[in-house]
């Protein structure tokens, strides 16, 4: 009996020990990296032992980060996103948004409903927005600072925006913004950082070079975010959540040659758009994981600064993200049976791979593809390109084969 007793008082001792290194720290990070984070930190408690064997599975919803790319006014397209979440029951913790992602990311954390969103949205046009910096360039001409009036700009944010600090915000929000004299990146919102207004910080998020006025804060001066991280998948993995989804606006509906006039706005818009695929497919590469949820509605061939048909935009936002969210492994199984039963339902072919294929007659062999490709999807040994992986599993949705084909031969499916 003594024995025995021993044993127990062991086996109690041991199942102790157990749960005292059972970390009670939020995944999103130790709060002494983000102690102003405490929304997400507060849904964590320490599991149980042992686990209950009858307990009903849960569907429990995992912290989660929106990130919101830039793009111009096809970022309306992110209010079809936030309006798909909505219908589906999927929630977000927080959001970090670049250029437009920091204005709709700004009008969502301030609680502005998604029907309210959809209505002054519906009511934009482009002379509200984009007023000729006149004076300016007729005493400065060249050395002008910008071409369009900044002034007339945060005029129209301001009508937009929820007047509220960072703190009064339903959800933590961040957005970025560069440094012109140091070249860095600057998160409002973070520690130090959110002794600013949210229209400040969303003008300086969102004002293109050349196009309006720098913001000035002191000695520097901050442009669009979206120059040097249009899609800010390192800082959102930085909060340490259980997913991110990110929303990309690069991605085109057809591969055609933009149209393109040689003028000097026309170019600095898209030289922008160039670097920004570029900078794009390479943070996909070093970032997206298996955490990531990436959506990207096929906006990227429309103008950047179109404001006509603005509804279909938002539609194929909410399309795209209906869509992805019900087949993807990360979000399929947390979307509510009720909605399902209203006739959404999960495609036949889940969209765990991209699958490849290579017009023959049109490849010329140059070897971009194998160049470009970082999953080693493509072998260019001999003239034509040969696929490796005709159903790609390691596929990061770049779209940089595609893009970088000079004979538009190769076609990529179930994305």
């Amino acid at each position: 009996m003594d024995t025995a007793a021993s044993e127990g008082q062991n086996r109690l001792r041991s199942r102790e020990s157990l749960e005292s290194r059972v970390p009670n720290a939020s995944p999103l990070g130790p709060r002494s990296l983000f102690p102003w984070f405490l929304r997400l930190d507060s849904k964590t408690s320490a599991p149980t032992f042992p686990p209950p064997l009858a307990a009903p599975l849960e569907r429990a919803q995992p912290r989660t980060v929106l990130v919101l790319g830039g793009g111009g006014m096809r970022g309306m397209a992110h209010v079809g996103v936030l309006k798909a979440m909505q219908s589906l029951g999927i929630t977000y913790d927080a959001i970090v948004g670049t250029s437009i992602g920091a204005l709709v990311g700004a009008m969502a954390a301030g609680g502005l409903p998604i029907e309210e969103m959809e209505e002054i949205i519906s009511k934009l046009q482009k002379d509200d927005y984009f007023k000729l910096n006149v004076v300016k360039l007729l005493l400065k001409g060249p050395r002008a600072s910008s071409v369009y009036s900044g002034k007339n700009f945060v005029t129209r944010l301001e009508e937009l925006l929820p007047d509220k600090t960072f703190d009064e915000l339903q959800v933590p929000f961040f957005c970025n913004a560069v440094c012109l004299e140091t070249g860095g990146m600057a998160f409002w919102g973070t520690p130090g950082m959110r002794d600013i207004s949210l229209l400040d910080a969303v003008y300086s998020s969102c004002c293109l070079p050349g196009i309006f006025e720098p913001y000035e804060r002191g000695p520097y001066h901050y442009m669009d975010g979206g120059i040097i991280d249009p899609l800010p998948l390192r800082f959102a993995k930085a909060l340490r959540p259980d997913m991110i989804l990110a929303i990309d606006l690069t991605v085109k509906a057809t591969f055609k040659t933009p149209n393109y006039k040689n003028r000097a706005v026309s170019t600095l818009y898209r030289s922008f758009e160039i670097a920004e695929e570029v900078i794009v497919e390479q943070l996909l590469h070093m970032h997206a994981d298996r955490d990531t949820v990436l959506v990207q509605p096929k906006v990227g061939h429309l103008a950047r600064f179109e404001f006509q048909n603005v509804a279909d935009v938002v539609k194929l936002g909410e399309d795209e993200t209906i869509r992805v969210l019900t087949s993807h492994a990360g979000t399929r199984r947390l979307v509510q049976d009720h909605i399902l039963d209203r006739g959404i339902s999960c495609p036949v072919t889940p969209r765990d791979y991209v699958s490849i294929r290579i017009d023959q007659e049109a490849c010329i062999g140059c070897g971009n593809c194998e160049m470009v490709c970082e999953t080693d999807a493509f072998w260019c040994q001999d003239q034509p390109a040969e696929v490796r992986k005709r159903r790609n599993y390691e596929c990061t949705r770049d779209h940089a084969c595609a893009r970088n084909c000079p004979t538009a031969a190769i076609h990529l499916g179930n994305l």
